[in-house]
């Protein structure tokens, strides 16, 4: 009869250690599972956050530069042809035609600029940053790179670091076309053709003008002209939606290259701390006397099951910890 107990004590042993080692495997997976999707939560947080910055710092900017290019160029030759008209046919308004001359003169397309999003600061400002929004109790807000996954993380930085440098040649080469057709472009919209002193008499009433609608090679220069002002322009609107596209690009890998490469060195500082404590353990193990397997008493989840298992979410990462440490300490 006391065999049987024995028996029958080892039987219900066996049972109730295969049912705690299935119950540990599926909470290792829904724990892996859960550290996944919190950190493609992180990342894809950081990402956003990233693009919006660079949205309201850069990206605006540019398009005001975009929509209000050549304006004050063109302004300006309205003007002083205006000036100029006026010069002629009245002298008795030369100071008020000054001033104007004088406010021609102090157009500046960056400082009407930078006054518009000053004075409507509340739309071009940056909005607040996305916060972490814990998931039931999930109080973990960085990256981590656990073990099983680690390799993962790794080989997506640096997929993402051989994209970010590609797109980073790309989006120069642009930016250097884009500069060079800008230039033209500014040159095409301020060429000096608004002298209109060959177009008076000597006679300063406005009926002396001369007519030069008939003036044929006049008017196929200026049609050539805007044709190929016409043309420069589709161009540079063109390659500039291609490096604002390119530069938002850049901003969102940089997001994930700088969240995945906080993780892994985190993951590589803990775990040369691990490999040094394996290191002493070992040293220590050797210096002392062998002994029959037998001897050796441990205790897995401190002794006690129940408590192991109510233990919350955030201790998730060191309980796995632990389990690799006895895993390697134990061969």
């Amino acid at each position: 009869s006391i065999t049987k107990l024995f028996h029958f004590r080892g039987r219900i042993t066996f049972h109730f250690d295969f049912l705690s080692f299935q119950r540990l495997k599926k909470y290792l997976e829904n724990s892996q599972k859960c550290t996944k999707a919190r950190n493609e939560y992180l990342i894809n947080l950081n990402t956003v956050n990233s693009n919006l910055n660079n949205y309201y710092i850069h990206d605006i900017s540019d398009l005001i530069d975009c929509c209000d290019l050549g304006f004050h160029l063109s302004m300006g030759k309205t003007l002083r042809v205006y000036l100029q008209a006026e010069d002629r046919v009245q002298t008795s308004r030369q100071q008020g035609l000054q001033a104007v001359e004088g406010a021609v003169d102090n157009l500046d397309a960056q400082a009407d600029k930078n006054k518009l999003m000053e004075m409507r600061s509340d739309a071009f400002c940056p909005p607040a940053r996305f916060e972490f929004q814990p998931h039931e109790g999930d109080e973990v807000t960085e990256v981590r790179s656990e073990p099983l996954f680690h390799q993962e993380l790794v080989s997506r930085f640096r997929h993402i670091q051989s994209r970010l440098e590609n797109e980073n040649l790309e989006t120069e080469e642009v930016n250097k076309t884009l500069k060079a057709t800008l230039q033209s472009l500014l040159d095409l919209i301020g060429s000096d053709d608004y002298d209109l002193s060959d177009a008076f008499q000597s006679s300063q009433s406005t009926e002396s003008l001369k007519s030069t609608g008939s003036d044929t090679s006049s008017k196929t220069s200026t049609a050539k002209r805007r044709a190929n002002q016409q043309d420069t322009e589709t161009f540079y609107v063109s390659k500039l939606q291609k490096y604002v596209a390119g530069r938002s690009t850049i901003c969102k890998l940089q997001a994930k290259r700088d969240t995945l490469k906080e993780a892994i060195a985190k993951a590589a500082e803990s775990h040369s701390k691990i490999s040094g404590l394996q290191s002493n353990t070992s040293k220590s193990q050797r210096a002392k006397r062998q002994r029959p397997s037998s001897q050796y008493n441990y205790k897995l989840f401190n002794g006690d099951l129940e408590e192991f298992v109510k233990v919350p979410p955030t201790c998730a990462a060191h309980i796995l910890c632990f389990l690799i440490q006895l895993v390697l300490y134990l061969g």
